[in-house]
């Protein structure tokens, strides 16, 4: 670590730092992001399976009411028979096409949530890079700080010596 310390200024240090800090606040803004299209998919997938339900309540509704307009009593014209085969026909393309759509949101809302999880442990890999690379540098300033010190006593000593041998005190 003493040999990391020579070789790594501390302006270095401070590049390296500020890069870690903008690289996570970027994961972090990501994930965010992630997180808002998580919760709109999920908003989307439940808007979807109410339209689904609420268009198979409309053909169960009106599919009775086709049929009980038909029972009635009396016959029932060909016309208005066909009219209300094309009417329950159509009920079940519109439920049809609302239970696709609401696969198609699920779908998506899957692949938000696996989105999401994917960014929120590239976040937490990302977190923990930057606190091993905290401690990293932080030993490192810790080496270069006791370096300064040993060299601070042996200058110290020195110049008390060199005091001494002048004043004649070392022979």
């Amino acid at each position: 670590m003493d040999d990391a310390a020579v070789r790594v200024s501390p302006a270095d240090l401070a590049r390296l730092a500020r890069l870690r800090e903008r690289r996570e606040e970027a994961a972090r803004r990501r994930l965010r992001a992630l997180a808002v299209a998580r919760e709109v998919a999920e908003a989307e997938r439940a808007s979807a399976a109410r339209a689904f339900a609420a268009s198979e309540a409309t053909r169960v509704e009106r599919e009775r009411a086709i049929y009980d307009g038909l029972s009635a009593g009396g016959p029932v014209a060909l016309a208005t028979l066909m009219e209300s085969r094309v009417a329950v026909a159509d009920l079940g393309t519109a439920v049809e096409r609302a239970k696709e759509t609401e696969a198609e949101r699920a779908d998506e809302a899957e692949q938000a949530g696996s989105a999401h999880e994917t960014g929120r442990r590239d976040h937490a890999d990302r977190s923990r890079d930057v606190r091993r690379w905290d401690r990293a540098g932080t030993r490192i300033l810790s080496a270069r700080a006791a370096r300064g010190d040993i060299v601070d006593e042996i200058e110290t000593e020195d110049e008390i010596l060199m005091r001494m041998s002048r004043g004649g005190a070392v022979s």
